[in-house]
């Protein structure tokens, strides 16, 4: 009797948990490739100079994200969307004008954009400087040209700050103080800034003046000074004569005013010098001039509306550099020509 041959099992079919896996596998390899090109499109663009980026007011992350892109920032505009949403930051990018580079990773160029770190011109107004003087600094600065700045300068559309005469500039209202302006930023910005800086010291003072001045009589007033002064220590004194004299009726007789009528300054005045026909001479016409000759500072807005109490009607410079003070006229010559003896010795 032979041999029966063995019997035959049927092939069994691969069960899901081996097709789960090898499922598994793809997806895990598949997701480990992209999750290694997401992170290489974070990494730095490449390398390079700086990069003035300008992030304008109201431009959408994707706008924002193709020009990084454009401007050869970051690699992927997509990738930087993405990442901007993970870290929560798509709604805190702040409007200015960055400065960037390609070997920076999109998140420091995101923590960047969010900080609002943005670069700026710096620029400083000495006290004591016109309108002609301050247009060529911001020229200097590179902000805009001097000719620009004297023309919104001169003939500002809006009422501010307030207080001027209609038609009035902006001479002594160009706050002196340092500024930090955008790249972007022209002459416009600049002067905004200088004159709310000015309403924002004046509301310091509590925005009081005597009743007998209006506020800019006030601000001519500590120009006056300013131009005057040499020492902190001096400025109320010289409102105190200058008040004195307004109310004695006499004319103030003030070199600055002729400088600012000249348009120049010249070290020594000349006697022709001191009949410049202007209604800023002083020398020639009684009250104070029109307007500021230049924009004061704080000390100087203080000495005009808290000007010191005395009986001095004049005052001259002296050979250290100080001012001697006197009553008199006679007293005046007399200190006038120590004065000239003190700088003419060796």
């Amino acid at each position: 009797m032979s041999a029966r041959p063995p019997a035959k099992h049927p092939r069994r079919p691969a069960s899901g948990w081996m097709v789960l896996a090898v499922v598994g596998v793809l997806v895990a390899v598949g997701l480990g490739a992209a999750g290694h090109r997401y992170r290489h499109l974070l990494e730095p663009a490449g390398a390079g100079g700086p990069t003035v980026f300008e992030l304008r007011h109201g431009d959408p992350l994707p706008v924002v994200a193709e020009r990084l892109r454009a401007a050869g920032l970051v690699r992927n505009a997509r990738a930087l969307r993405v990442r901007a949403r993970q870290r929560d930051l798509d709604q805190k990018l702040q409007a200015g004008s960055y400065e960037l580079n390609a070997g920076q990773s999109v998140d420091q160029i995101l923590d960047i954009l969010a900080a609002g770190k943005v670069v700026t011109r710096k620029i400083t107004f000495p006290e004591g400087l016109t309108v002609a003087e301050a247009a060529a600094r911001a020229e200097a600065a590179g902000i805009c040209t001097a000719a620009e700045y004297r023309r919104l300068a001169e003939n500002p559309r809006e009422d501010s700050p307030g207080g001027r005469p209609r038609g009035a500039g902006l001479e002594g209202y160009l706050y002196p103080d340092t500024y930090h302006v955008a790249l972007t930023a022209g002459a416009a910005e600049l002067i905004a800034l200088q004159t709310r800086q000015f309403e924002k010291v004046w509301g310091e003072f509590g925005g009081e003046h005597p009743p007998t001045r209006t506020r800019h009589e006030i601000v001519t007033l500590a120009s006056l000074v300013e131009k005057e002064a040499r020492h902190d220590d001096e400025r109320a004194r010289i409102a105190g004569v200058i008040v004195n004299r307004l109310r004695a009726g006499q004319r103030l007789e003030l070199c600055s005013t002729v400088q600012y009528a000249l348009g120049t300054h010249k070290e020594r005045l000349l006697e022709r010098d001191l009949r410049t026909p202007s209604p800023y001479n002083t020398y020639l016409h009684k009250g104070l001039p029109p307007g500021p000759i230049c924009s004061p500072g704080r000390a100087s807005l203080l000495a005009a509306l808290q000007p010191a109490e005395h009986d001095d009607l004049f005052f001259v410079l002296g050979a250290d550099g100080r001012h001697v003070f006197s009553r008199t006229f006679a007293e005046h010559r007399r200190a006038k020509a120590v004065a000239e003896k003190g700088r003419a010795a060796p």
